[in-house]
């Protein structure tokens, strides 16, 4: 099988998918007497990103006024799996490429784990909202964040994307497709 130009442009998208966020969250409350900004990023590479530096600690402190469990990504079995995504994907593309497997099976597989990776987050959103603690000092009712939009829990508004890292997954196949179609 001869490999197309945009074929390779779809592998170098998914190992590019390591270098930027596949979601991110931006958090903004009058906290503390002022408008604070968080900006949350979990990367493909397996971390966290945080702006500013101290965001997981205020995030936490947060937390626990309203009686939700701290965030340890240390502990987060998710952060250790998140980088075999795009190293599964560019496997199943590099078996494309040598032609074991068809275009249909690619992109298959690309969206299911797409789709299954946003379905899983969903739960892992849902079920952090819903483990609030009684007793907490500021009572919260429980609430469910979601993947993308804008939500607001108690002083807090989050604004939340799907960012880079996903919507170069969800490229790749495209630009195999057009490979093949326009034979480039």
């Amino acid at each position: 099988m001869k490999v197309r130009i945009l074929t390779l442009v779809g592998l170098v998208l998914i190992l590019a998918s390591y270098a930027f966020p596949f979601w991110s969250t931006y958090l903004s409350s009058p906290i503390f007497g002022y408008t604070r900004q968080v900006y949350i990023k979990v990367m493909l590479a397996g971390y966290v990103d945080y702006t500013p530096p101290d965001a997981l600690m205020q995030l936490n402190i947060a937390h626990h006024y309203v009686g939700l469990p701290p965030l340890e990504p240390e502990k987060m079995i998710e952060l250790k799996l998140i980088p075999l995504l795009p190293a599964g994907l560019a496997a199943v593309y590099i078996l494309y490429m040598l032609g074991k497997i068809r275009l249909r099976w690619v992109a298959l597989i690309t969206y299911l784990a797409l789709i299954g990776g946003v379905a899983y987050f969903q739960y892992w959103l849902y079920n952090l909202g819903h483990s609030i603690q009684p007793g907490a000092p500021i009572k919260v009712e429980p609430f469910t964040p979601i993947v993308m939009g804008t939500y607001q829990i108690a002083n807090f508004t989050a604004f939340n994307i799907l960012d880079v890292g996903f919507w170069l997954l969800a490229a790749a196949p495209i630009f195999a497709y057009l490979g093949e179609r326009f034979k480039i």
